[in-house]
């Protein structure tokens, strides 16, 4: 992995394992509390896909772009960004649905009406735990795969990831530190993905010579 590729998910990891481990002491509970009491975003939930039904879109987006290289003959840049991004997608979405089991989190609103501990350890099912977030993973590898292909976007992309996010923790769906983890989850799988790429892409230009 570049130097400057490795320090920055370094610094990124501590950030968001001292972030999550803040957030889980002290403030996931707290902000739960207020926003399922005040707060009642919960009829939208219908609304919202799945992680594993945007999992499936983006497949389909994959499956799309692939015909279209193999009719054309070539991979351009959007497609190549768009492949890897649903690639990273599906891993980092496998990757947190496979952490889950490791970790007892209800989600806020039974958290805050059952007076459940926030956290714990060893859930039994996936159904009993929230964290981390595969909705967060999924949408942290996507955009950052995009962020690394479109420099320009960067931005643009960042931004509509914390508001995403910040739409799951105000709608209760997830707490602050379930969106932080799935995050890391997803930028470590675009982070390892984008890299492989570019080194199989320099070893076989450097064939080519």
């Amino acid at each position: 992995m570049p130097e400057k590729l490795f320090k920055l998910w370094c610094t990124l990891f501590v950030l968001a394992a001292l972030t999550v481990a803040i957030s889980i002491q002290f403030l996931d509970g707290p902000i739960a509390d207020i926003l399922v009491r005040h707060v009642n975003l919960q009829p939208l939930r219908r609304y919202i896909p799945t992680s594993l039904e945007a999992g499936i879109l983006l497949a389909a987006a994959a499956i799309a772009v692939s015909l279209f290289c193999f009719f054309t003959r070539r991979v351009p840049k959007w497609a190549e960004a768009i492949l890897l991004a649903a690639f990273a997608a599906a891993a980092g979405l496998a990757l947190a649905r496979g952490l889950k089991p490791f970790f007892a989190r209800p989600a806020p609103y039974i958290y805050v009406y059952n007076l459940k501990t926030n956290f714990g350890w060893h859930s039994v099912g996936e159904s009993t735990s929230v964290f981390p977030s595969t909705h967060s993973a999924l949408l942290a590898a996507a955009l950052s795969v995009l962020a690394f292909y479109y420099a320009r976007a960067r931005n643009t992309l960042i931004l509509s990831m914390l508001a995403i996010n910040l739409f799951m923790i105000i709608g209760t769906w997830h707490f602050l530190s379930d969106a932080l983890a799935g995050s890391m989850v997803g930028f470590t799988v675009a982070a390892i993905a984008f890299w492989t790429v570019s080194t199989l892409k320099t070893g076989s230009n450097k064939v080519m010579r």
